[in-house]
């Protein structure tokens, strides 16, 4: 990377949604470049005069995109912690909302059983059942399955 007036690298980290990944661009040095290049060859203007610095005139626009691309990709981080901070408040919002769910449904599900016993295999079974389903409701409590 060559370095900016001062000393000091001028690159700009991007990413983007095409790139997937970070781009290193010094566009400070990049202008640096074109205007030594320029005046060391003569050329106060555009390099119209040989088709050798054709590709030269290319880089003002160049410069350009590169501005243009900087912008599209800048973003306030204020504005995201305070997204990201909302988003934390109602997850826990939500696991609090979970968790007095999941216990009035145990409570509720405490209320089914049949006092009134009369040992047959059907009653013990629906006991079963209700413990069963107690069970699975402490296991959604304490984390498990979801």
């Amino acid at each position: 990377m060559v370095p900016s007036a001062g000393g000091k690298p001028a690159t700009t980290s991007l990413t983007g949604p095409a790139q997937g990944a970070a781009i290193g661009v010094d566009g400070v040095a990049i202008r640096e470049l074109f205007e030594s290049y320029r005046s060391s060859h003569g050329h106060p203007g555009a390099f119209a005069c040989c088709s050798a610095h054709a590709a030269a005139d290319a880089v003002p626009a160049l410069l350009a995109e590169i501005d243009r691309v900087q912008r599209a990709y800048t973003f306030d981080t204020a504005d995201l912690k305070r997204r990201v901070d909302e988003q934390a408040r109602e997850i826990e919002r939500l696991k609090a909302d979970r968790t007095a769910t999941l216990t009035a449904a145990i409570e509720a599900a405490q209320s089914e059983y049949l006092t009134d016993n009369t040992g047959t295999p059907e009653d013990e079974a629906y006991n079963r059942g209700v413990t069963d389903a107690i069970a699975a409701i402490g296991k959604l409590l304490a984390g498990g399955a979801r």
